[in-house]
């Protein structure tokens, strides 16, 4: 009888701060009271018992998760986003499409992300289209994940996120153009090595040696603004510009390691 009462406590004290959620993902009679609680805000974690629980069942049939695209608890619908990215986003890559326009923001973020690793001219479209998106979590997702798909149609979005208000967006926008080798948007590139944000400085320095960039005292002389552990791991870009004997000198003594 003690035994039992001390394996049932054990259980007890190990589920308390979300066991609501995990019961109901392993004993709930229905999909739908599965999918609500594993979408709660204290299971929606992907490393969470109740979502790993659920994402086991959608990877083995036993739940359809497009049933749920257009579930009236958006809360729900992240969840389906993150299932279907962390599972096989190239077979539900049309239905994260669809959750790539949803109302609600966070669900976008979490599609578009998983579109990072999608195929189809038709997810390449709506990434380039989320770049303009009026979330900036969005458009970061958006800009990285073009980057990363190497998505060339993204280029003039990409430049235009250059003058984005938030500084992740506009370095996510620098990135995304070296990875498509957008040499002819170094130009709007240039105007960030002047930014104030350090981050974004950096960003700029590294598009534009990426790119080729000829205005190399430019690039130099932004380099000097940064802290000496960014400017040590910009050492190696060296070998992608045409330098001259002085300003390869200057640049080894800026990037030298401290």
């Amino acid at each position: 009888m003690l035994a039992a009462v001390a394996v049932f406590g054990g259980i007890w004290w190990r589920w308390a701060p979300g066991w609501w959620p995990d019961i109901v993902v392993r004993v709930g009679p229905t999909d739908e009271m599965r999918m609500r609680a594993a979408a709660s805000p204290r299971a929606a974690d992907p490393t969470s018992i109740a979502a790993r629980m659920l994402f086991r069942r959608i990877r083995d049939g036993k739940i359809e998760p497009a049933a749920y695209l257009r579930h009236r608890d958006p809360r729900v619908r992240n969840l389906v986003a993150m299932a279907m990215g962390h599972i096989d986003v190239i077979a539900n890559e049309s239905e994260l499409v669809i959750l790539a326009a949803d109302q609600e923001a966070r669900v976008r973020a979490r599609a578009v992300m998983a579109l990072a690793r999608g195929r189809t001219g038709t997810s390449g479209h709506a990434l380039v289209a989320a770049i303009g998106d009026v979330d900036d979590a969005v458009r970061y997702q958006a800009l990285i994940a073009c980057g990363e798909r190497r998505i060339a149609g993204c280029a003039d979005a990409a430049a235009r996120a250059l003058l984005d208000t938030e500084s992740s967006v506009r370095i996510a926008a620098a990135s995304a153009l070296a990875a498509i080798g957008a040499v002819e948007h170094r130009d709007d590139l240039r105007p960030l090595l002047a930014d104030a944000d350090p981050g974004v400085r950096y960003a700029a320095i590294e598009a534009l040696c990426r790119l080729g960039d000829e205005r190399v005292d430019e690039i130099i002389a932004t380099i000097a603004t940064l802290d000496a552990s960014e400017r040590a791991r910009l050492a190696a870009l060296a070998q992608d510009l045409a330098l001259d004997d002085r300003q390869r000198a200057r640049w080894e003594a800026l990037t030298r390691t401290p």
